[in-house]
């Protein structure tokens, strides 16, 4: 592992950033990769850049020194940090900007940008559990469905960093008869719009998948029906992605891969699809489905990784 910066003889931190639309969050993480202190602000909704970054730069002020600055955001993030891509609201201002760039402006620290559910990739490949492999996925379910792929050189970014982009993969829908993302499909919103279809009605208050999943574990029998047809579809996804990489570990991350059911059904699912899918024997099927190990802070330690070296430049 790199490390951190010496002077005067003692070790300074490297300041990790992770930018959302909500907030903005800090720390100031060691050697370890230990997060010795955190904090966040609002992310508030500035459409300057200029306004963007200082109210960025006003995050860091009087925290304590750093030797560099490793940040992680939304949206399509290019090998040198240029944001290509609008993501979410309250960071539109970063579009089209060069995030190292505008960073080393204000603190003149070396400064690495990666996108957000790269850096959370990266840091279950280098930390996390993927540590073990020479190839993983991770795949973060949520609202969306982030991606990331890692190879021993670290995350495989492609020309303009748009390898990994795991929702956007296109996949039939059957109830529409067109083709769609299949993080659409496949992520916490792809399973409240399901359970709608199948219900044949419409829950204002079923805002969350959570929601659908309590019922599932209650035995509705909608929302069984509903857990059952989404598991099939992430079985899927994960079958795609072996089909386009075939990494050792795919770790799967997201709040509901923290329900121990969750990861036991799918990988159940997995299996039974994989087989009849390729027609294959238990020999072909090598590629293993872990759990995140890092529920929280991944995004901050792999925009740290990023800048301290363990993602190599690939311009």
């Amino acid at each position: 592992m790199a490390k951190a910066t010496v002077k005067d003889g003692e070790l300074l931190n490297t300041l990790g950033i992770d930018i959302g639309g909500t907030f903005i969050k800090y720390a100031l993480v060691d050697e370890e990769y230990e997060m010795v202190s955190q904090w966040k602000i609002p992310t508030g909704s500035m459409k300057d850049k200029d306004a963007f970054y200082d109210h960025l730069a006003s995050g860091w002020q009087d925290r304590g020194e750093f030797d560099s600055v490793g940040v992680c955001a939304p949206g399509l993030i290019g090998p040198d940090g240029r944001v290509n891509t609008y993501a979410a609201p309250g960071v539109d201002a970063m579009y089209h900007t060069n995030v190292p760039e505008e960073i080393e402006k204000r603190c003149s620290k070396k400064a690495a940008a990666i996108n957000d559910a790269k850096a959370a990739g990266l840091c279950e490949f280098r930390l996390g559990n993927a540590r073990d492999a020479e190839s993983s996925v991770c795949i973060l379910i949520g609202t969306g469905i982030g991606g990331c792929y890692c190879d021993r050189n670290g995350v495989v970014l492609g020309q303009g960093g748009f390898a990994g982009e795991l929702h956007f993969l296109p996949a039939f829908d059957p109830e529409r008869g067109r083709f769609e993302k299949m993080g659409n499909l496949c992520s916490m919103t792809g399973l409240v719009w399901l359970y709608h279809k199948l219900s044949g009605k419409e829950e204002p208050a079923l805002g969350e998948g959570r929601e659908v999943l309590r019922r599932y574990l209650e035995g509705e029998e909608c929302a069984i029906h509903t857990v059952e047809e989404w598991l099939y579809r992430l079985s899927m996804y994960l079958i795609a992605v072996e089909a386009v990489y075939d990494p050792q570990v795919i770790c799967i991350g997201g709040g509901v891969s923290e329900e121990e059911w969750f990861l036991k059904k799918l990988t159940e699912v997995h299996h039974k699809e994989f087989l009849r899918y390729f027609r294959s024997d238990e020999m072909f099927l090598q590629t293993e489905v872990r759990r995140c190990r890092f529920a929280n802070g991944s995004n901050i330690l792999g925009a740290v990784l990023n800048v301290r070296g363990q993602q190599p430049d690939q311009r």
